[in-house]
């Protein structure tokens, strides 16, 4: 059965974010980026404590006590920042992006703007599935975003992932945090 996907830049910042909260080195540098923040601020404390500088003390004892308190929430709103500014300068041409997808037999059928492709069901590395998309590893870069849209794909989906016995990983409630 053919259906019809509408793809927008929202889509492609939901991977984004997927892939920044799931992969371990962005995790790790997202960890190393909190705890420079609170670090930063203890130096400074240290330095203006030496220094007697009673004014910049307090400042720095300040600053250091919102990142411990704040800084978590800060890093995921500038981590989110970059991945839409990213988003929109790689997808500025257009908004959506319309394409038709079709699961036949052992080949994914997909045509799109640019033309027609096909891709054997067996070289999908993985499948990661949260709430509103699949997002379909076919190698090391390439990944296939497909928006939840209709429940006869969502048992397409789940029938091709049972048949070939691929690789999924389900994150239904997933959220960006």
């Amino acid at each position: 059965m053919k259906h019809t996907l509408t793809i927008t830049q929202q889509d492609h910042i939901a991977f984004q974010l997927y892939e920044a909260s799931t992969n371990p080195l962005k995790m790790k540098a997202r960890k190393r980026s909190y705890y420079s923040l609170i670090i930063i601020g203890v130096c400074l404390m240290i330095i203006s404590y030496l220094g007697q500088h009673t004014f910049l003390f307090y400042y720095a004892l300040f600053c250091s006590l919102l990142s411990i308190f704040f800084g978590q929430l800060y890093l995921r709103w500038r981590h989110k920042r970059h991945y839409v500014k990213h988003v929109k300068n790689n997808f500025k041409d257009s908004d959506t992006e319309d394409a038709t997808f079709e699961i036949d037999g052992e080949v994914i059928n997909i045509e799109d703007r640019t033309g027609e492709s096909k891709l054997k069901i067996q070289e999908i590395r993985k499948i990661d599935e949260t709430g509103d998309h699949y997002f379909i590893r076919i190698g090391p870069g390439p990944v296939l975003i497909i928006p939840k849209v209709s429940p006869e794909l969502n048992t397409e989906m789940k029938d091709m992932i049972s048949a070939h016995k691929i690789d999924t990983t389900s994150h239904l409630d997933w959220k960006w945090k």
